[in-house]
């Protein structure tokens, strides 16, 4: 025979391959062992039935992603400059353990769902305390957790509270034993403090002003527990009343003109100030008018009264 090292490459073990494996996660196969030196090239096969094996085109390198459910080996050749020899793999099973979809109940996923993504972020504002996720599996037959708990697929799961900040919830398709875990981060916004209020009008008054108004159109996430006011635009005072309607700001200089600015407060601080709203309090106009009377005495004497006089006389 031969002199060792000149002859073709054999095989001592064929190349291996770790399963299960799953769609989307790569594998590398192992190398199997080899006599008379040389260099090893790869192809990987892919089978639907674990009987009849084709080559996948392009999987040249040692290491795959699959793409598809079913069953996979490789095909290790090694060659040196008297020839080439090939060992096949054993078969190991792909499981199909990808998402077809996952919808929020709140905010939108970023980046856009794609099956191979595996990592997520949502944001929503500070009033959303909960969220709730859709996830649908590729597989029929697939156990999907979110958060822990299994959800069917295709159906929304429990609300999740949502602290302020990131919160980590994570989405788990499982296929004979096999698991891939999606990972969304939902970060819920802080509260802020409240719009701008708006002043409808202002009535005029003796030493005062009457101030109607309308609420903010956004609380900044938490109640509104008052009202300020400002003649100045540096001095806030609180409205008394603090609750939507009108207030009357006293003790103003008649004649003087006063611009008026409102501002709503929640438990984060003051809110942003309305646009200002100008007001001219004024006394009321008074009128004085004189009445004449005049007495007019009438002294009458009858006729009778003068002939009860004579008789009387004589």
């Amino acid at each position: 025979g031969r002199e060792a090292g000149i002859d073709p490459p054999a095989n001592g073990s064929a190349p291996t391959v770790t399963g299960p494996v799953v769609i989307g996660t790569s594998v590398t196969a192992g190398a199997g062992s080899w006599t008379h030196g040389g260099e090893s090239t790869y192809r990987w096969q892919a089978s639907a039935d674990n009987v009849t094996f084709t080559d996948i085109a392009g999987a040249t390198s040692a290491t795959y992603v699959p793409d598809a459910p079913g069953y996979l080996r490789v095909v290790e050749t090694r060659t040196n400059f008297l020839g080439s020899t090939s060992a096949t793999s054993n078969v190991v099973t792909v499981a199909d353990t990808t998402l077809s979809a996952l919808v929020p109940s709140a905010g939108t996923l970023v980046p856009t769902f794609s099956s191979g993504v595996r990592a997520y972020a949502v944001s929503v504002p500070y009033r959303t305390r909960s969220i709730s996720l859709t996830p649908t599996s590729s597989n029929g037959s697939a156990v999907v957790r979110v958060d822990g708990s299994v959800v069917n697929a295709g159906s929304q799961s429990r609300a999740i509270d949502l602290a302020v900040g990131a919160n980590s919830v994570t989405v788990t398709v499982t296929v004979s034993g096999v698991a891939t875990t999606t990972v969304v981060t939902v970060t819920r916004a802080a509260a802020t403090v409240p719009a701008a209020p708006t002043i409808d009008r202002i009535e005029p008054g003796d030493s005062r002003a009457t101030v109607t108004f309308t609420a903010p159109s956004d609380d900044g996430g938490e109640a509104i527990t008052g009202y300020e006011y400002s003649t100045d635009g540096t001095t806030w005072l609180a409205v008394s009343p603090s609750s939507v309607g009108s207030f009357v700001i006293g003790s103003l200089t008649n004649d003087a003109e006063f611009t008026v600015r409102l501002r709503a407060l929640n438990s984060v601080g003051a809110g942003q100030s309305s646009a200002g709203t100008k007001v001219t309090p004024t006394a009321p106009v008074t009128s004085t008018s004189s009445v004449v009377t005049t007495s007019v005495l009438t002294t009458s004497t009858s006729t009778t009264d003068r002939k009860s006089t004579r008789l009387n006389s004589s």
